[in-house]
């Protein structure tokens, strides 16, 4: 079983759990979200049409509509049980299902909003990924993405295993974690507007640090 069809089933497995496990301040990357794009909104940045990645049950997606009401929303994730609960959270956007690489690599449309939330650290291709990413803002648009950031200062990248709870048939789900530097030089006419360090969850009882990255595109 690879490892996209991997996360699909977790994910398939776990929609009507997800979030419950996900509330009551056990998932923050939406809150800080909320935040960077209450600074848009205050910047008067116009917001017309928005893409979130990885939507999962529309928690993001339903933080980037009460932000921006009036902008027309397309959302995507790889597992259909997902969709159909953000759907519900949201009944306005357009749904596709796809993984993030292979929504990118057939889409040509670009947005004033990009979002990826919480769900990069699971694309292994990173590096090709990204660029593509960019590509789907609109110029003077703006990305907003997390991800795992190495906090070693060694600059490269690692793969490392969720444990059991996360195992998927005896097969663990894998983690990428990465330096920002490297994030950064894969965004290419991205500038970079701010950047928020936090603690996103606790995994196995540790707790883990993300990245909330706020790009703008170069026009």
């Amino acid at each position: 079983m690879d490892q996209t069809e991997g996360h699909r089933r977790y994910f398939d497995a776990h929609a009507d759990s997800y979030d419950d496990y996900t509330g009551n301040g056990a998932w923050t990357p939406n809150l800080y979200l909320a935040s960077v794009l209450d600074a848009l909104r205050a910047d008067e940045v116009e917001v017309r049409t928005a893409l979130d990645l990885g939507t999962g049950t529309g928690q993001t997606l339903a933080v980037v509509h009460a932000s921006f009401p009036q902008a027309k929303l397309w959302a995507s994730d790889l597992s259909a049980a997902m969709l159909e609960r953000a759907a519900r959270k949201v009944p306005s956007a357009h749904f596709e299902i796809a993984d993030i690489a292979s929504y990118l690599a057939g889409s040509t449309e670009s947005f004033d909003l990009v979002t990826a939330i919480g769900c990069l650290e699971l694309v292994h291709e990173l590096e090709s990924v990204l660029p593509k990413l960019i590509q789907r803002v609109h110029p003077g648009g703006h990305l907003a993405l997390t991800f795992e950031p190495v906090i070693d200062e060694m600059g490269a990248e690692h793969a490392a295993s969720s444990g059991s709870p996360a195992d998927i048939d005896g097969e663990p789900r894998w983690r990428y974690t990465w330096s920002t530097a490297r994030v950064l030089r894969a965004l290419p006419g991205g500038q970079l507007r701010s950047s928020h360090l936090f603690t996103a969850y606790e995994r196995a009882g540790t707790p883990v640090l993300y990245e909330l990255l706020l790009i703008r595109r170069g026009g």
